[in-house]
Parts: structure tokens; C-alpha cells; sequence
């Protein structure tokens, strides 16, 4: 019986034992795991983001400088409002809204800043590259509202550059009433806005004159030794090969081999980004050049280093690593922010464009691939190098706002 009983506590002393050790265990095992460290870039990016949020002004409208909106920081707080932060929702969804005050409701398009609006002189200064970035950031809005009004602003706006901007042989003119020889860097910003809003409808329109104008492009303005050149109405150059003229058609073909899979696209924009690492990387000082100009002894002459550009061109070269899958291209990007990063916080003007290019280093935020509502001639002749997928989910009296 004693020994009985000295079992029973023995037994029930290792069950004790058992229980606390079980007890000790359970925070272990139930604690959260930690949070992921956050990568240079995404540091970075979050203190651009600061930057940026304070340079919102509601008294003026938004994201507004100089009385014109500041098309990359609507652009950034469009995609941080898909991240779930609705604050800059409403951030955006203000500068949208104003940014129609600069609305021509007679001639259609929108004029580059409020100077232009005015009853007693009409104003022609309504240019490709604001019209396409504006018309961008209306598409973000419309994906996010699927309102009626969104779409017909977007629209009202596609209206404007069929009759004003379009190039019957494809591609975009400057501006109404402006240069009609073909500008690179316009060309990249329009072909770029069409892409986007036929990868948010589906509808094949946009997306065979996008085709149709980067064929045009190239045509007229790419050279093997330059690059993309701006040529007269005799086919002359009329200025040394620029940065924005690479960078924002580099983008514009990122953009097509994206969301149509052409593979002439996909060697056009690799052309680019190795004309770039070749003739306009500053290799001392770090960063593009402003423009590649070569000098009696073969070598590119020394020039400005725009922050503003450079930006665009780090943006460029992340969404290029994407779509080729080569790292060389991410590197350069981070090359690009790394000469300018102990400046990034003195300026807020760019601090949109730095932001997006941190971003897309991490992680593109590309549209998702498209499947298009009809079969496309033009497009099956081309070898496609990736299968289709689709997920999208004041008053002024030129005002009329839709």
C-alpha cells in the first residue's frame, strides 16, 4: 500500500513536471513570428514616402506645385492606396479631382497649370507628355472607383489625343500646336498611358496603335550608335541623344512586351538599357547623364547629371530587370540611387520618382498581363514571348468636369 501510494505521487509529481514544462513551452510556441527586415530600398522608400506626404497642400489642391499637379506623387499614392493606406486614397483622389479645373472644355485636353486658364486668352499649351501622365493618373482612379465619372474623364481625354496629338503613321506630335516631328521622350509618355488604358479595359484598340506608334519610333529615331535621336523635318538631328528620350521610351517598350508579349518589344527596350550602361553612365561620378555627346577622341564628353531624370532612369532599368529576369539591370538601378541618395531628402519635386524607382527594384508594380477581348492579326505574326493573364480588379469657367 506504501508503495502504492509513493507511485501515485511519483506518478503524479512527473505529470506536474510535464504540465509546467508544457506551460513554459506555449509562449515559445505561439509567439508571432518576427517581422521581416526591411531591405535598404524599402527604408529608403519609406522615408521618401514622408517627403512626399509633405508636400500635400489641400489648399491647393493636392499634390499641386506652381499651380500644375505633380503627376508622380498621384501616381505613387495611387499605389500606396493598393497597398491598403487610404490616406493617400484621399490624397490622390484630391489632386485628381483638381486637376480638372485645367480641363479645356472647348478644345478638349488639359492645360499645363492654372496660368494657362484664363476667359480673356485661350491658351494652347496643352502638352503630350502632362495629357499622357494626367490620363494615367485618371486610370488609377478609375480602377479604384470603377466610377462612370472616372472613365468619362479618361475618356474625354483619349478623345483629345485622337483628334489633336495622334500621328496618322502612329506616335504622338509634342503638344497641340506644337513641334510635329517625332519626340522620343512624348512618344514614351503617350504609347505608355495608351498601353495602360488598354491593359485596364482589354480592349485591343489602344493596344495595336501603342504596337503601331513603338514601330514608328524606332523607325524614325533609333540609331545603333546613339540610340533614340530627336530628327527634323529632313530627318536631321536636332539635339545630342538625350536621357528622357531613352528612359521613357525604354519604358514605353518595357510596357508593351509586358502586356503584349511582343518579342521585337523585348529587344528594343534590352537595345536601350545597353545603350545606356555604354554611353551615358557616368562611371566617376556615378549616375546618367543629362545627354551622350561624343567628342573628337571617340569618348563621351563630360555633362549635367539631372536628379529628376536619373530618377526615371532607375525606374527604368528595375522594371527592365523584370521583364528580361537579368540582375545587371536591378544593379544598375541601385547604382543610379546610390549616387544620389545623400541627396534624396533635400528636394521634394522628386522625391515621387525616387520612391517609384525604390519600389520597382523591390517589386514592379507592372499591370498585370492582359487577356484580350479579341484576336489580333497584327499580333500573332510576332513571336510572344509570355502567355496572356489578367487580374484588375473650385470651379473655372473652361472647366466641365464629367
Amino acid at each position: 500500500m506504501r508503495n502504492s501510494h509513493r507511485n501515485i505521487r511519483r506518478t503524479a509529481g512527473s505529470l506536474l513536471l510535464a504540465a509546467l514544462g508544457l506551460a513554459l513551452a506555449v509562449p515559445a510556441l505561439t509567439q508571432a513570428p518576427p517581422s521581416p527586415v526591411e531591405t535598404h530600398e524599402q527604408q529608403l522608400a519609406q522615408q521618401l514616402y514622408g517627403l512626399v506626404a509633405s508636400s500635400f497642400d489641400p489648399s491647393k489642391g493636392g499634390f499641386v506645385q506652381n499651380g500644375m499637379p505633380n503627376e508622380s506623387s498621384v501616381e505613387l499614392a495611387w499605389r500606396l492606396a493598393r497597398d491598403g493606406q487610404p490616406d493617400w486614397r484621399d490624397r490622390a483622389r484630391l489632386t485628381v479631382t483638381w486637376t480638372w479645373i485645367l480641363y479645356d472644355s472647348v478644345g478638349g485636353g488639359l492645360l499645363q497649370s492654372m496660368k494657362d486658364v484664363r476667359q480673356d486668352f485661350p491658351s494652347f499649351e496643352k502638352h503630350t507628355d502632362s495629357n499622357a501622365r494626367r490620363l494615367e493618373n485618371r486610370i488609377d482612379a478609375w480602377l479604384d472607383s470603377k466610377s462612370d465619372d472616372d472613365k468619362r474623364a479618361c475618356r474625354a481625354l483619349l478623345d483629345f489625343f485622337e483628334r489633336t496629338l495622334m500621328r496618322p503613321k502612329g506616335g504622338f506630335v509634342s503638344g497641340q500646336g506644337g513641334d510635329q516631328f517625332v519626340i522620343p521622350a512624348d512618344n514614351g509618355y503617350g504609347i505608355h498611358a495608351y498601353f495602360r488604358w488598354g491593359a485596364a479595359t482589354g480592349e485591343t484598340k489602344w493596344r495595336d496603335f501603342g504596337f503601331k506608334s513603338l514601330d514608328e519610333v524606332w523607325t524614325s529615331c533609333w540609331d545603333d550608335a546613339q540610340g533614340m535621336v530627336r530628327r527634323g523635318d529632313f530627318g536631321d538631328p536636332v539635339s545630342p541623344p538625350r536621357l528622357d528620350d531613352q528612359v521613357e521610351m525604354g519604358r514605353a517598350f518595357v510596357l508593351g512586351t509586358h502586356v503584349g508579349g511582343r518579342e521585337i518589344d523585348l529587344n528594343h527596350s534590352r537595345a536601350i538599357g545597353e545603350l545606356l550602361l555604354a554611353h551615358f553612365e557616368d562611371g566617376k561620378q556615378g549616375g546618367m547623364r543629362s545627354q551622350a555627346v561624343v567628342g573628337k577622341d571617340g569618348k563621351i564628353k563630360n555633362a549635367p547629371r539631372d536628379p529628376g531624370e536619373n530618377a526615371r532612369a532607375a525606374l527604368f532599368f528595375a522594371e527592365l530587370a523584370s521583364i528580361t529576369g537579368e540582375g545587371k539591370y536591378r544593379e544598375a538601378a541601385r547604382r543610379i540611387v546610390g549616387a544620389f541618395e545623400s541627396d534624396l531628402d533635400r528636394s521634394s519635386s522628386d522625391a515621387a520618382d525616387w520612391a517609384l524607382a525604390l519600389r520597382a527594384i523591390d517589386k514592379p508594380d507592372l499591370p498585370d498581363r492582359v487577356e484580350w477581348q479579341k484576336a489580333d492579326s497584327t499580333v500573332t505574326k510576332q513571336t510572344t514571348v509570355f502567355p496572356a493573364r489578367r487580374r484588375y480588379g473650385s470651379k473655372s469657367a473652361t472647366a466641365a468636369r464629367p
